[in-house]
């Protein structure tokens, strides 16, 4: 197995920027609390066997984004099996989107920046290309807790586990950490470009173990900190990464780790024609709807005041949308699996996943699951009816039925890795 790593930092350094992920933060961001990057770690388990995963602190990766960086690495490095996916920030820029749906309804597209973006995408890709090196790589499952909880009812289950895959070759300590969470340590008032608590964790994984970790987000459509952090400031987003990073770092000591082995990756990879809910998205239907949804969240958790400006806010984002969507009434989403090294799966779905579905996934799959959300694409959320009165529900694009049809699929994707570890 040969193993590579690259980052470059992508912090805009000219123009006026507004960050994405909250439509009623209309001013333009004003300082740097940390800076914001592209990672990308290549594993290539047998020859002509090259898995590029990147990872970028962005809200998520649009259409436009990801078939130009699927171009360049083509053209860098030839054919290989290419993930990209977002951290989920919502401290960063929103100008790299041409895409309405990551930009929460609004296009603010910058060509300078977005160029200078692809150059360090470019420039990440290469370094990692060019240290490929023989080494070896190790997957396990740690359970995470009192960072995060279902962020509609803290009692609510959610999928706390954690995948850590570590490599080491030569000089070079990388690793991969998989953990579905909304990162949004800082909230709306914020005005400073952050990774938030992806970064913090990255940050304090490094200064714990020495290991340069590379953050994918996973099923973290109904997962914050809503009801574990203190407050929404810089110095939170350290605690609660510190807290994080620690809790792993503990795990670690007697975690069963698992070889990946040199072996071919197996793929699958499925489409599915989903249909857009049209009459959710009418405006009269969805003042019925909106209302008669937040009178219910209010009066099951009176007082939680973010738990009402959420929903506002989805009211309006999701008026946005349906007026930029038009005519459509079909959108194909896809289901990519691999399996690396027999002995990890990795799932990408682009968009925001249910935590449960990454449960029920882990359970059939009886494999280390690398859920990757936000990953290659970016649709919005994926609600069935189990969630209905929801933030997660009203800004679902899709009928309930086919949600459930996606959710069936990725199941049997899980399945499919169940299959193929045991084979071989």
């Amino acid at each position: 197995m040969r193993i590579g790593y690259g980052k470059s930092i992508i912090t805009p350094t000219s123009g006026v920027h507004r960050l994405a992920g909250y439509l009623r933060r209309k001013e333009p961001c004003v300082c740097i609390f940390d800076d914001i990057y592209v990672k990308t770690l290549l594993l290539e388990t047998t020859e002509d066997n090259l898995l590029v995963l990147v990872s970028v602190d962005l809200l998520a990766i649009d259409n436009n984004m990801l078939e130009d960086m699927r171009k360049i690495s083509k053209s860098l490095i030839g054919n290989s099996h290419v993930v990209i996916t977002a951290t989920h920030t919502h401290s960063a820029p929103i100008s790299l989107f041409k895409d309405m749906l990551p930009g929460t309804g609004m296009v603010e597209f910058n060509p300078e920046y977005y160029e200078h973006f692809l150059s360090m995408f470019e420039r990440s890709l290469l370094n990692s290309h060019e240290k490929l090196s023989k080494g070896e790589c190790y997957s396990t499952t740690i359970t995470v807790s009192g960072v995060a909880t279902n962020r509609n009812d803290p009692n609510t289950p959610i999928d706390d586990k954690a995948v850590v895959v570590k490599c080491i070759t030569g000089d070079l300590k990388v690793g991969l950490l998989n953990y579905g969470v909304h990162p949004t340590v800082l909230g709306p008032n914020n005005k400073c470009v952050s990774r938030d608590l992806a970064g913090a964790i990255e940050d304090s994984l490094r200064n714990n173990t020495g290991i340069e970790f590379v953050f994918i987000n996973g099923a973290a459509a109904d997962v914050s900190t809503r009801f574990t952090r203190i407050e929404q400031s810089y110095s939170e987003v350290l605690r609660l990464g510190s807290l994080f990073a620690n809790s792993i770092t503990r795990s670690l000591e007697q975690a069963h780790w698992r070889k990946l082995v040199d072996a071919p990756i197996a793929v699958k990879k499925e489409s599915l024609t989903m249909s857009v809910d049209s009459e959710k998205f009418s405006r009269i239907a969805r003042k019925l709807y909106i209302e008669k949804k937040l009178g219910s969240v209010m009066g099951k958790l009176p007082g939680l005041k973010r738990v009402a400006e959420s929903i506002e806010e989805a009211i309006e984002v999701s008026q946005l949308i349906a007026e930029k969507l038009g005519n459509i009434k079909e959108i194909s989403i896809e289901v990519s699996s691999y399996l690396i090294g027999e002995v990890l799966g990795l799932i990408a779905l682009p968009g925001e996943a249910l935590s449960k579905i990454s449960m029920e996934c882990r359970e059939i799959a009886g494999i280390d699951i690398v859920f990757a959300g936000y990953a290659n694409g970016y649709y919005g959320y994926f609600s069935d009816n189990a969630t209905v009165n929801t933030y997660e529900d009203i800004m679902t694009l899709f009928t309930h039925g086919d949600v459930g049809k996606l959710y069936d699929l990725i199941k049997k994707h899980c399945s499919w890795l169940n299959d193929m570890s045991k084979s071989l």
